[in-house]
């Protein structure tokens, strides 16, 4: 059963003459566009600004909300840091001495590295007697490479350099 009180009718291109007879047979309201349906602008055509301003208006409520608690939450986020900080304040660095031991009689020692940067790489080390005296270096840029492949690079080198120079104890 419906309820003829309640009911509206629409309609597109047709004559308004034609438009009332069939409403009065129907007994329904003639509606006309744009008319607001569950919260939605109904209208015809292409939209227009007025026919989407309950819905941009909706949208800037909610963004609102929205805002206001993501706000709430980063002030709180912030003050939890800023209070953290002084109950717990960051260590200072500490400076430790570090002692160098040379290699025993009859050894030479390295120490080799490898860098890599996304725009550049390279390897190096420094060999040292059992003095402590100097003996030998090398450093080689490697281009666009790897850390690992620059670390590596470096061990090679290492390896080279012992055998040309006929190091048997490294």
């Amino acid at each position: 059963m419906l309820n003829s009180s309640k009911s509206t009718f629409f309609a597109g291109a047709i004559s308004n003459v034609r438009l009332h007879q069939i409403a009065t047979f129907l007994g329904f309201k003639v509606g006309i566009f744009p008319f607001n349906y569950l919260g939605s602008c109904i209208f015809k055509g292409r939209p227009k600004r007025i026919h989407l301003q309950l819905i941009a208006n909706k949208m800037k409520s909610q963004l609102a909300t929205w805002k206001a608690s993501l706000l709430s939450g980063r002030v709180q986020l912030v003050r939890s840091i800023v209070q953290k900080a002084f109950i717990f304040p960051p260590k200072s660095p500490s400076i430790s001495e570090v002692i160098w031991p040379p290699p025993n009689v009859g050894w030479v020692k390295c120490n080799t590295d490898g860098t890599a940067t996304p725009t550049a790489s390279s390897s190096g080390g420094v060999f040292h007697n059992n003095l402590g005296n100097f003996v030998a270096c090398f450093a080689q840029n490697l281009g666009v490479v790897s850390s690992l492949t620059a670390e590596i690079n470096g061990v090679l080198n290492t390896i080279e350099t012992a055998a040309l120079n006929n190091w048997k104890n490294l």
